[in-house]
């Protein structure tokens, strides 16, 4: 990233991670995700939903307070996981370079395991 493109993504990740709150996702989100989790079900998988690393750091959440579909692996949290929010590992605000690429999957990974293992993914 540039200089002023590290400014403005370290300016709008203190302004998001300063704002942290709940969110639920749009109707046409929860909609898709009901369905691809019935399908996936269907088909005799297990449903797992990954939220990746964006500056928005909203703690995504469905309509009414129901339960997800599936598992949800979040990542779109600086302060749990400052690794992958650091400009050196980010080509812009929205992608990451394959450092980051790397320690994204090495933590996708661990966190997935870590649900199997505790029960959480069958």
């Amino acid at each position: 990233m540039s200089a002023s493109e590290t400014a403005a993504y370290e300016r709008a990740l203190a302004l998001a991670m300063a704002r942290v709150e709940p969110k639920p996702v749009s109707p046409y989100t929860e909609k898709a995700c009901r369905q691809c989790a019935e399908k996936i079900r269907n088909i005799g998988a297990v449903p797992v939903f990954l939220v990746t690393p964006a500056t928005a750091q909203s703690k995504l959440t469905f309509r009414g307070n129901s339960d997800p579909p599936g598992s949800v692996i979040s990542f779109n949290d600086a302060r749990a996981y400052p690794s992958l929010y650091r400009t050196s590992v980010r080509v812009d605000q929205g992608h990451m370079n394959k450092a980051g690429a790397d320690e994204f999957t090495r933590l996708v990974a661990t966190n997935f395991a870590q649900l199997v293992g505790a029960g959480q993914i069958k």
